[in-house]
């Protein structure tokens, strides 16, 4: 796993790179920095494990890869978030699904967890759902600070809202017998 992830990470890296050049060369601003925002959220992300010795498993970093790919390359580039209202729910449940597990696992560096396996999938299920609403915030700052038009009315909200409620609840599922 160790190999496929960092073969995805500079596949991933080469890829955003292509990105951003070409969301400048575009004028579209908004799609250039969320590419640039991947690129150092991934830097950010790996240089805490090296120094702080951060046990992310890999398969949580490759579905943190895939999460952040499918958000730029296929939401931005090919313009699913403008064609399919589908796209943008599934991506929020797997979204929520992936953060989740990521968060729990930086914060499993700092805190030191403990109690049964019930408290820890309401925990990780607490986790996602603060992750999809500070996501769903960002939007809603965006859409005033950019004219961005992330959010395309309060169905679309809620809607974010209960898809990051079930990926976030998957996540859940997942600690409970998983971890």
């Amino acid at each position: 796993m160790k190999t496929l992830f960092y073969i995805a990470f500079i596949l991933f890296c080469l890829i955003h790179l292509y990105l951003i050049v070409h969301f400048t060369r575009k004028k579209q601003k908004l799609n250039r920095n969320s590419g640039i925002a991947a690129l150092v959220f991934f830097a950010a992300l790996l240089s805490a494990r090296l120094f702080f010795s951060i046990g992310l498993p890999y398969v949580v970093l490759v579905l943190s890869l895939i999460a952040v790919f499918l958000h730029n390359i296929f939401g931005y580039y090919l313009k699913l978030y403008e064609k399919s209202r589908v796209f943008d729910r599934y991506l929020h449940a797997f979204g929520a699904f992936t953060f989740a597990l990521l968060v729990y696992f930086i914060l499993g560096r700092f805190i030191e967890y403990g109690g049964s396996r019930t408290f820890l999938a309401l925990y990780v299920l607490t986790l996602g759902v603060t992750v999809g609403t500070i996501f769903e915030l960002f939007e809603f700052c965006m859409d005033i600070k950019e004219a961005a038009n992330m959010q395309k009315g309060l169905r679309d909200t809620n809607t974010d809202m209960l898809f990051n409620l079930l990926g976030s609840f998957a996540a859940a599922v997942c600690a409970f017998f998983l971890i």
